[in-house]
């Protein structure tokens, strides 16, 4: 099916097959020119504001809807996409057609393309709606002119004299007062022997000229005419230019009250909001003059900190000592902390923990260099504001370390801007000035009292009351001599003949003033001038002269020419406005060309790879500007900024795949799923995983692949398509030979799933080939975790020792700054590898070295929820019951807050610690909970039943159905530990010779699996039997050993059930040192009372813990 063409330039029409439609003006009609001009997505909101503004938002949605309606009822817009919030229209239109063909420099196709003026006929349309009519008629028309001079030129320079003539012919009917157009036409038509149609046209010119502006045409056009008129070959001349006109205000006029309320406020943040050219800069200035600025650019609002670093690099000198953080700022900008640069390897945080770091950095910088200044920090420009830079600013507002005074055009904030208005900003809009306030900036002008009252009017009503148009407006009435500027006041050419001013002409916009003072420059001005507007980032003479080819003192007279004129003030333009009008006047490919020299020059000076790939961007150079993402990318990652190199190498693939280097897309975006891995589980990990599937190829690319999809299906608990997916991608490596970090990544993801689904012991040969890969491969960290990993794999095949030598490995390898995170994670599994040995006090001394390096670090939330567990299981051994508690509540806070696989054993943890304390209904509430938990691992289940077991039993209840699930389960997974622990539980249920039975095998099962804290227990327990069967002696040489091993190696019994045991077994031979037992029981109950039980808890603790309640009881007994 052939798409309708639409045109748009002259009357509005739709070219559909053979047919040619002319429908009606209507808002229907005006809604589509607006979409397919536009091609691409229009919010709802801005339309209905835009085609119904005096209608309230619901009414004008429901007018949008309606006109929606019937513009798809026409069946060549039947394919306009209407979605909740946008709606577009993608169709073949003239307008496109002209724009595409000025990008490619194709000028001839451009030239013929212009059928008229856009939109004709189109007028007295709604303020905002005309607005925009009368800004694309303008923009179209003014680049249609300057092609159509350009070919004009070209066709002369080449000898096509008739083309020249009649396109010049052309130009002269749409801009009759286009005098280099006259004077080409004139040269051609005299050359073509058309002498009397030159000299008819220069006739009518100067007649039409001197009708309408009252001027003479140029000293080179009449110089030309005369030639011509003797018969002598035309010579061009270069028309004389005017000297250009400013206009500068020696005070701010109109804003006092302004000044006034934002001085007396106290709000931590001010944002002043208004249109372009209001004066938003301006009245900054006057609030804050000594105040330190940052100034956001258009075009680098995805360039993190860029504005913010250019101020700290500005004031280096007053940047505070940032302590811990200092290498936070070194890994961001090098430059501002050279001493440490060099030394610095990549801290491996999450990107969470990094980014918040590196805000913490910045915002203590900003704190010490906004000190000196009441209003502390000026933003300006702040709808330019990149994401990351106003993180940092609202993260200083919400502590209030930092105050803001900030400004950005109205309806253009940035989507974060919400942030700084809820950490207390307040937003103050500048309304346009009065008329009032027209005439005393008039007078202030023209040094006068007052300003002329009449002229006044005319003046504020034209522009509207913005400063920035008013002033352009008389710069350009000067410009063209319409307004003299004498030293005895000011008049125009209509003062004793007008009204009201009416007559008087003046640009539709202020792009033709602008360009018009720029075409008065001098040739070398208006070359820089192009690059500037490009460049964007300042006026920086030696960068300028090396993309224009100039010397820097030609740089600097062109650039101090625009300054006389008003173009530009110090080191930028005096506008923004300034800057974007250059910008839009110039050709696509001009652009795209300048874009190029800017990019190269930058590259080559070694500018902020960011800077220049989004030259490269704008150029139309995708793979260029993906080589400097990936660049930026990789220095992201190595300051631990993941989030933003994920974006990064997101981008660069997206170029990439656009530039056709479909490999290289596959690694851009094997680098973002290294990013994202472990922190991003969401719609995006989906996205890549399917463009990863999409565009890979190779045998290599298929098994990255497979390991992003592996990896996905394994944080989303999907353990047997982790596993099923990972094999098929080492099947891939097979099939391209060898690479050692797949192979690595694979059997990572591998081995991981194995361990989620409780093969334990499979998982351990894929990570020693892991392990393998990684040697091989020279990449220590990844050694330093395969090994972390074979440690804590050796610990849950109850391998304990060669777990401990694996993670010593570990902590031993050294490839410089040591990485906190990985530190950390290793030095959490050693401890938990001491502590199922029973060494609970060096375990605890581990874990105390881990959070020294932890709190400094801020490590990540999963990291921190393994640590708090561990420490309390360790304090929980050693009955110190109410650090235990702490301990768990900071990692039941975080894991509920992460939804954190660990949850279940955090909260059968603290029900454990409740049972201990007697608090056994608390217990049972947790306990419900954690196995009610949804996708609770094998192992989780299995501990939480032997606490359920336990509680079971003190409340009366049969443990049994409890204790055999948990002895199954270990048996299934393979957890031999499991087992002996479950036999003990149940040794307490049995009759005494079964029971001393149970933990004699327990005994000799602990001894060979080398677990001597089981091992302790295990002779507690058959202390307890023999004692019930009346062989005290046997069972006072048990429970002695029990205590001396438990001096050593945690049991999980505490000193309180071991000195009770001994004492009654010392009791039935008639051993006086049973008293000693008993007294050392009690002591232990009365220090833990008064040192780790919390005072809600004590009296349970000393009533419903049954060991504490028979310690009573026997103490009680022994006084009788």
């Amino acid at each position: 099916m052939v798409m309708p063409h639409v045109r748009m330039l002259g009357r509005f029409r739709v070219v559909d097959g053979e047919r040619v439609i002319a429908p009606p003006r209507s808002n229907t009609v005006l809604l589509l020119a607006y979409l397919a001009c536009r091609a691409d997505w229009a919010d709802r909101g801005r339309l209905a504001t835009l085609f119904w503004p005096d209608q309230d938002e619901e009414v004008a949605l429901t007018n949008l809807r309606q006109v929606l309606a019937r513009a798809r009822a026409h069946a060549w817009a039947a394919n306009v996409e209407a979605e909740r919030t946008r709606v577009r229209w993608l169709v073949p239109n003239d307008v496109q057609a002209f724009r595409d063909a000025l990008g490619r420099g194709d000028a001839a196709s451009a030239v013929e393309g212009y059928h008229g003026e856009f939109l004709d006929g189109m007028d007295a349309l709604p303020d905002g709606l005309q607005e925009w009519v009368d800004a694309e008629r303008e923009t179209l028309r003014s680049a249609w002119l300057r092609v159509s001079t350009r070919r004009a030129a070209d066709l002369e320079a080449n000898g096509n004299m008739s083309g020249a003539a009649e396109l010049a012919g052309r130009i002269l009917e749409t801009d009759a007062l286009a005098e280099d157009a006259l004077q080409t036409f004139m040269r051609c038509a005299a050359g073509l022997g058309r002498r009397d149609d030159a000299l008819r046209a220069y006739r009518s010119f100067r007649e039409r000229l001197d009708r309408e502006l009252r001027l003479e045409p140029l000293a080179g056009t009449r110089e030309l005419a005369e030639q011509i008129g003797r018969g002598e070959l035309p010579v061009a001349r270069v028309p004389a230019r005017q000297p250009t006109a400013t206009m500068e205000a020696s005070r701010l006029v109109g804003r006092d009250a302004d000044l006034a309320r934002l001085r007396a406020s106290t709000a931590p943040a001010l944002i002043i909001m208004g249109d372009p050219g209001i004066g938003k800069t301006r009245f900054l200035q006057a609030l804050a003059p000594d105040a330190p600025w940052l100034r956001c650019r258009e075009g680098l609002e995805r360039v993190p900190y860029l504005a913010l670093l250019d101020l700290l690099r500005a004031r280096a000198a007053d940047l505070p000592d940032l302590g811990p953080y200092r290498e936070d700022l070194a890994r961001l900008a090098p430059d501002l902390a050279p001493d440490l640069a060099s030394g610095l390897t990549p801290a491996l945080l999450d990107p969470e923990t990094a980014r918040t770091r590196v805000v913490e950095a910045l915002t203590r910088c900003l704190e010490t260099v906004a000190s000196g200044s009441p209003f502390g920090l000026v933003v300006d420009d702040l709808q330019w504001v990149d994401p990351y830079t106003l993180e940092v600013l609202a993260y200083g507002l919400s502590g209030r370390r930092v105050r803001v005074l900030g400004a950005c055009r109205t309806l253009e904030g940035p989507e974060g801007l919400s942030s700084l208005v809820s950490a207390g900003a307040e937003t103050h809009t500048l309304a346009p000035l009065s008329e009032d306030d027209v005439r005393a900036l008039l007078a202030t002008l023209m040094e006068t009292a007052q300003g002329p009252p009449v002229f006044t009017r005319w003046l504020h009503q034209r522009t509207g009351g913005n400063p920035f148009f008013a002033l352009e407006t008389l710069r350009f009435l000067a410009e063209t001599g319409v307004l003299h500027v004498e030293p005895g006041g000011w008049r125009t050419e209509v003062d004793d003949v007008t009204r009201d001013y009416r007559e008087l002409s003046v640009p539709p916009r202020v792009a033709q003033s602008v360009l018009r003072r720029v075409k008065a420059l001098p040739e070398e001005a208006r070359r820089v001038l192009d690059v500037a507007c490009v460049l964007s980032t300042g006026l920086d003479p030696t960068l300028l002269s090396g993309i224009v080819g100039l010397s820097d003192w030609a740089v600097m007279e062109a650039l101090d020419a625009a300054e006389r004129a008003g173009i530009t003030r110090g080191d930028a333009f005096a506008h923004d406005l300034f800057r974007q009008t250059l910008y839009a006047s110039l050709p696509e490919a001009r652009r795209a060309f300048t874009h190029t020299r800017i990019a190269r020059e930058l590259a080559a000076r070694q500018a902020t790879p960011l800077v220049v790939a989004e030259h490269f961007i704008r150029a139309a150079q995708p793979e260029a500007a993906a080589h400097q993402l990936l660049n930026a990318a990789r220095l992201a990652e190595d300051t631990s900024r993941r989030d933003v190199a994920a974006e990064l190498y997101a981008r660069a693939a997206e170029l990439l795949e656009l530039a056709g280097r479909a490999d290289e897309a596959v690694d851009a975006t094997v680098a973002e799923h290294r990013m994202l891995a472990e922190f991003d589980t969401g719609p995006r990990a989906d996205a890549l995983v399917e463009r990863l599937k999409r565009l890979a190829r190779t045998p290599l690319q298929l098994g990255w692949a497979a390991h992003a999809e592996a990896h996905l299906a394994y944080v989303r608990a999907d353990a047997a398509r982790a596993e099923q997916t990972s094999r098929r991608g080492l099947e891939f490596l097979a099939l391209h030979g060898t690479d050692a970090s797949l192979e690595g990544s694979l059997c990572a993801v591998l081995a991981s799933s194995l361990w989620a689904q409780g093969r334990v012991a499979e998982a351990l040969p894929v990570t020693e080939r892991r392990a393998g890969s990684t040697r091989a491969s020279g990449d220590l960290r990844e050694l330093e975790s395969a090994l972390n990993d074979l440690g804590v794999i050796s610990s849950n095949l109850e391998r304990h020792r060669e777990a401990i030598t694996y993670l010593q490995q570990s902590l031993d390898i050294t490839t410089g700054p040591v990485d906190p995170v990985g530190r950390v994670s290793t030095l959490n599994n050693l401890a938990v590898s001491q502590g199922e040995l029973g060494r609970t006090r060096d375990s605890l001394e581990t874990l105390l070295r881990a959070q020294a390096l932890l709190e400094p670090t801020s490590g990540t939330e999963a990291l921190r929820i393994q640590h708090d567990t561990a420490v309390g299981l360790r304090l929980h051994e050693l009955g110190e019951y109410g650090g235990a508690l702490d301990a768990y509540a900071r990692a039941e806070r975080l894991a509920r807050d992460l939804q954190f696989w660990s949850l279940p054993t955090v909260l059968r943890s603290i029900a454990g610690v409740y049972v201990d304390l007697g608090e056994l209904e608390l217990a049972q509430q947790y306990l419900d909970e954690a196995l009610a938990r949804p996708n609770v691992r094998p192992l989780q289940r299995c501990a939480i039943l032997r606490v359920q077991g336990k509680l079971d039993l003190i409340q009366g209840r049969n443990p049994d159905p409890a204790l055999d699930e948990a002895e199954e389960i270990a048996g299934r997974v393979g957890k031999p530990k499991g087992i002996v622990l479950a036999q003990l539980d149940r040794a307490v249920t049995r009759a005494p010779d079964e029971a001393f039975d149970l933990a004699r095998q327990a005994l000799k099962d602990a001894r060979s699996l080398d677990l001597p804290g089981v091992e302790a227990l295990a002779h507690l327990r058959a202390a307890q039997a023999a004692i019930a069967l009346g062989r005290f002696v046997e069972a006072a040489e048990a429970a002695r050993t029990c205590i001396a091993m438990s001096g050593t190696y945690a049991s999980g019994a505490t000193p309180a059930e071991t000195h009770l045991t001994l004492h009654r077994a010392l009791w039935g031979v008639g051993d006086r040192r049973a008293f000693e037992a008993l007294r050392a029981a009690g002591e232990w109950i009365r220090e833990t009372v008064a040192r780790h039980v919390p005072p809600a808890h004590v009296q349970a603790f000393l009533k419903r813990n049954p060991v504490n309640v028979a310690v009573a009881l026997a103490s009680e007994q022994a006084e009788d």
